[in-house]
């Protein structure tokens, strides 16, 4: 069986009150999962609304198959338990 795993980081940068730190915390929780768990990159995905370690205006950079919308959540979610 394949170990795999989804991280979602939303520091909600379009937002008045944005979170700061959330996606970095999903990209050390990936990086954990690897270094520590035996994960392979190619069973973990993040999905992340900035980039990490970046200002609010790196919002457009991500790419869109990569941002934490609710098309894309399903779609991993699915991903996740065709692992199982």
């Amino acid at each position: 069986m394949v170990k795999r795993a989804l991280c979602i980081g939303c520091n909600y940068p379009s937002k008045k009150h944005g979170l700061h730190g959330a996606v970095n915390d999903a990209f050390l929780i990936a990086d954990c999962l690897q270094r520590s768990c035996g994960f392979q990159p190619d069973d973990i995905c993040v999905l992340h609304d900035m980039l990490p370690g970046q200002a609010k205006s790196s919002e457009r950079l991500v790419e869109l198959s990569r941002r934490p919308t609710r098309a894309n959540i399903v779609q991993r979610l699915q991903w996740l338990a065709r692992g199982a």
